[in-house]
C-alpha cells in the first residue's frame, strides 16, 4: 500500500467521525455508547497515522536529520496539543460539544490536504498475507537479536501501557479533585502541550547521539513519575507545573522513540 494513500485514508476516517459526532451533538442525539465506538476508530486511525507518518519521515529525510524531523513532527503536534484544549474548552463552555466536534472536523481539511500533496512513493512491496507475516517475523527476530532495541520495545510497551492512556485522566482530575470549569480544564491541559512544544524543540536544537539513549529511558521515567505528581497536587499551581514536566518528558519519548529504531 502507499503510504501516502494510507495516510490520507487515516485522515478521512477521523474527519468523518468528527462530523458524525458533530451532528449527533448538535441534534440532541449524542450518547456515551457514541463516544466509546469513535475514540476506538480514533484510537486504530491515531495508532496507523503515528507509524505511517514517521515511516515517510524516516524515508524522506533519512538517519542524519531524523532526530530534527522527528522534533518538528513532534513539536507540531504538541502545539495542536497546546492550542487544542483551550480552543476545546471555551467552545466548550460557550456552544456546546457540537462546536468543539464541527471545528475538529473542518481542521482535519488541512492534514487531508497536506497528505493528497505528498510526492514521494514507496517502492512496491512483495503482495499477500504471507509475505506481510514473513516481514513481522523477520522483524520480531532482528529485535531478540539486538538488546538495545529490545530495551527501546520494553521502554515502548511500559509507556503505551502505564504512561500515555493516563493522559485520559486529565480532564477528570481537574474537574473532580481541583474543582475546574471547563474553560479551566481546557487551559491546564494545553500546560501539557506547551511542555512537550519546549522539550521538542530543545531536543531539536541540542540534542546530541550521545543522549538518545538516555533521554529516552529517562524522560518516561519522568513522565510516569510527574503524573503521579499531577495526579496527587492538591491545587492547580502544582498540577500544572507537574503537567509542564509530563509534557517536556513526553517529547523526550516521543522524539526518541522512532529516532533510537532507525539509527540503532
Amino acid at each position: 500500500v502507499q503510504r501516502r494513500l494510507l495516510l490520507l485514508a487515516v485522515m478521512v476516517l477521523m474527519a468523518l467521525t468528527a462530523v458524525v459526532l458533530a451532528v449527533l451533538a448538535g441534534t440532541g442525539r449524542l450518547e456515551v455508547w457514541h463516544l466509546a465506538v469513535a475514540s476506538l476508530l480514533n484510537g486504530v486511525a491515531w495508532a496507523s497515522d503515528n507509524t505511517v507518518r514517521r515511516f515517510l519521515i524516516g524515508e524522506v529525510v533519512g538517519a542524519a536529520r531524523l532526530p530534527a524531523a522527528m522534533s518538528l513532527d513532534n513539536g507540531a503536534g504538541n502545539a495542536a496539543r497546546m492550542l487544542g484544549p483551550v480552543l476545546g474548552g471555551g467552545l466548550l463552555a460557550s456552544v456546546g460539544i457540537e462546536g468543539a466536534f464541527a471545528l475538529g472536523a473542518v481542521l482535519y481539511l488541512v492534514p487531508i490536504g497536506a497528505a493528497w500533496r505528498i510526492g514521494y512513493r514507496n517502492p512496491p512491496m512483495a503482495a499477500g498475507s504471507s509475505a506481510m507475516l514473513a516481514r513481522m517475523a523477520e522483524g520480531f527476530a532482528v529485535v531478540r537479536r539486538d538488546p538495545r532495541l529490545m530495551g527501546t520495545m520494553v521502554i515502548t510497551l511500559i509507556f503505551n501501557l502505564w504512561g500515555w492512556p493516563a493522559t485520559s485522566m486529565v480532564p477528570v482530575i481537574a474537574a473532580d479533585r481541583l474543582g475546574l470549569s471547563p474553560a479551566g480544564i481546557g487551559f491546564l491541559a494545553g500546560l501539557d502541550g506547551l511542555g512537550a512544544l519546549a522539550s521538542a524543540v530543545a531536543l531539536a536544537l541540542w540534542l546530541r547521539p550521545a543522549f538518545y539513549r538516555a533521554t529516552y529511558a529517562w524522560g518516561t521515567a519522568l513522565f510516569l513519575a510527574s503524573f503521579v505528581a499531577f495526579a496527587l497536587a492538591p491545587e492547580p499551581v502544582s498540577a500544572a507545573a507537574a503537567l509542564l514536566a509530563v509534557g517536556a518528558a513526553s517529547s523526550c519519548f516521543g522524539v526518541m522513540q522512532s529516532t533510537l529504531v532507525y539509527v540503532l
